[in-house]
């Protein structure tokens, strides 16, 4: 979607090589990635020892104010 212009916002929650927004966040000037790090190194995502805080950390309001931004 971001390929063609479409305002784009992704939440990512792991922090894995090959699994992270700096690989895999949507490219583009109305693209923006929402992670927070959390000092995980190594996600099993079926068995979070952390009880998922890595998305848990990402706020609507913080979204909401993303998507303001993005959609001046």
């Amino acid at each position: 979607a971001s390929g063609v212009g479409t305002p784009v916002i992704s939440i990512f929650g792991r922090n894995q090589k090959g699994l992270s927004p700096v690989r895999w966040r949507p490219l583009g000037d109305k693209a923006i990635a929402i992670h927070k790090d959390v000092g995980c190194t190594d996600c099993l995502a079926h068995d979070c020892k952390k009880d998922f805080l890595c998305l848990r950390e990402i706020t609507v309001e913080e979204v909401f104010e993303e998507a303001k931004e993005l959609l001046k």
